[in-house]
């Protein structure tokens, strides 16, 4: 009896540590699968992006600099084709537009025109800026505001209206 309570434990043991060993490579592949799945579709956020800074460059260069009133005017103009370039494959949430009183005669480069909306990417927002570059950037705190201090070579204006633009943004998406 000592010694079928002893095979029926071994035996039992052993395919605990199947089943552990199954749990655990399921939970490390489906992370491995969500991070290459959050990288295809940050890259596929920074395509748009630029897409949509070639359609704004196109804009800005037969309106004396200036920026639309807002991104739609690309698709009323021909500019864009697509409607759905104006969404983040991520979440499908519309990007985030400030460059409605913007002119590239006037702005510094550096100028973030559009972004992602924060938490559509891990650890990262795209941003592409006033002279149609995109770039990602890594953020520590999930707030609009935590970015001012990334974004540099900004004049001290430029830089307080971009504060004060990320403050209103944080009271609407985190209710700050």
């Amino acid at each position: 009896m000592n010694k079928r309570f002893s095979i029926l434990l071994t035996t039992c043991g052993a395919w605990g540590l199947i089943l552990v060993a199954a749990i655990a490579f399921f939970l490390l592949g489906q992370e491995n699968e969500d991070d290459s799945e959050g990288r295809i579709l940050l890259q596929e956020c920074s395509e748009k992006l630029s897409i949509l800074g070639s359609s704004l460059k196109t804009y800005t260069e037969q309106n004396a600099g200036a920026f639309p009133g807002e991104l739609e005017d690309l698709l009323r103009k021909g500019l864009l084709n697509d409607n759905l370039v104006l969404l983040c494959p991520s979440k499908q949430f519309h990007y985030v537009y400030i460059g409605e009183r913007l002119n590239t005669k006037t702005v510094s480069p550096e100028m973030p025109v559009i972004f992602d909306r924060i938490n559509n990417h891990r650890g990262c927002i795209n941003v592409l800026f006033a002279d149609f570059q995109v770039r990602t950037i890594s953020m520590q705190n999930a707030s609009y505001s935590s970015l001012v201090p990334l974004i540099k070579r900004l004049n001290p204006q430029e830089q307080e209206n971009l504060k004060q633009k990320f403050k209103l943004l944080d009271k609407i998406f985190f209710l700050k």
